[in-house]
């Protein structure tokens, strides 16, 4: 972003507070132009102008609603929602006898959970008879979920394992509070 752009961009930032009845800092100013400087100022205007127009929004925007304006961030639930459609959608657009272009289309991510649920072929033959389209559907979109985790947490390729216990420091507490009280007395 250039120069005039940036001043652009503050001035942009202090108007749109002020519309909303907030005075900003220029230390506060500062810190929303860096936010946004990145982005393409002609983006960035729009954004705050589709923001202004919506009725639900009261309130001055955080650069990051302005972001996720011009730059929407696609959610995991929304690629395994796409991914599962894709499997369903495959079976009838190039059934069992093309896997090369059902895997092109399905992508990396429903690929793998075709694999993981018994390969193209098994779905290709299965769907609709032993199982049920939209069950499935739902399996397939839960197994995406778990694996784009996975996939951000390095334990792609790893069996999944048994967590560690996480009362057993709360026991061995336990047992060291009752060891340092006194023996109670019974009641008489």
């Amino acid at each position: 972003m250039s120069p005039d752009d940036l001043i652009e961009l503050k001035r942009l930032i202090f108007i749109t507070a002020e519309y909303y009845g907030k005075t900003l800092s220029k230390e506060v100013l500062k810190m929303r132009a860096e936010d946004l400087f990145d982005l393409p100022l002609i983006q960035t205007k729009d954004a705050y102008h589709r923001y202004r127009l919506d009725p639900k929004n009261k309130f001055d925007p955080l650069p990051s609603q302005i972001r996720e304006i011009v730059q929407p961030v696609v959610t995991d639930d929304s690629l395994a929602k796409d991914a599962a459609a894709r499997i369903s959608g495959a079976v009838s657009k190039f059934g069992h006898t093309n896997p090369d272009e059902a895997r092109k289309y399905i992508g990396e991510l429903g690929w793998r959970v075709v694999t993981m649920v018994g390969g193209w072929s098994h779905i290709c033959r299965e769907l609709g008879v032993n199982l049920s389209e939209n069950t499935s559907y739902a399996q397939w979109r839960d197994l995406a979920k778990a694996l784009i985790e996975k996939q951000r947490a390095g334990t792609l390729d790893l069996p999944p394992a048994l967590p560690e216990p996480k009362s057993e420091g709360f026991a061995k507490l336990g047992e060291v509070i009752r060891q340092a009280l006194p023996p109670s007395k019974e009641l008489k």
